[in-house]
């Protein structure tokens, strides 16, 4: 057997063992992502039912229905809780719609008296968390739907972060 017939042996031996340990690393890479990104979906829903709870559902304590809309007194209110809130995370647009979907609170008040609701805050206005992701002028944002529970009752309308 010659040196260079080893030799190649030896080559066709290491390409035989990279394959495996390659194919092993991408699956790796893509399950690790998944996760990661997972993760990051669940905390953001979370992060997004905390600051409807607090931000949005504490101010307007005490009512029952949105279907009137809420008062300037009540808007301030939730302005000033969301101040303090937006301080520490990277929400960027707040609108709260009743049951019917009319957008009842916003901190761009132009947007107040809309009636186009998204699917994501029907389904949000019935209980549960929706998101889903959109393109903007700053790139893509994700768009969570809350249900917006005043009390121990049911869902009286939703809160779009």
């Amino acid at each position: 057997m010659s040196f260079f017939q080893k030799r190649r042996w030896l080559l066709e031996f290491g390409v035989v063992c990279l394959v495996p340990i390659v194919l092993l690393g991408v699956f790796l890479m893509q399950t690790l992502k998944a996760n990661v990104n997972g993760r990051a979906l669940s905390n953001a829903r979370e992060q997004a039912r905390l600051v409807t709870d607090i931000g949005v559902a504490t101010p307007l304590a005490g009512l029952h229905d949105l279907t009137r809309g809420l008062t300037p007194a009540q808007q301030q209110l939730v302005d000033r809780q969301l101040v303090a809130i937006r301080q520490g995370n990277n929400v960027q647009r707040v609108l709260v719609r009743n049951q019917a979907g009319k957008v009842v609170y916003a901190d761009d008040r132009s947007l107040i008296g809309q009636l186009q609701a998204p699917a994501g805050a029907r389904q949000a206005a019935m209980g549960s968390i929706t998101s889903t992701i959109s393109n903007s002028s700053q790139g893509q944002v994700l768009r969570l739907f809350v249900p917006l529970k005043i009390g121990a009752g049911p869902a009286v309308g939703s809160a779009e972060l």
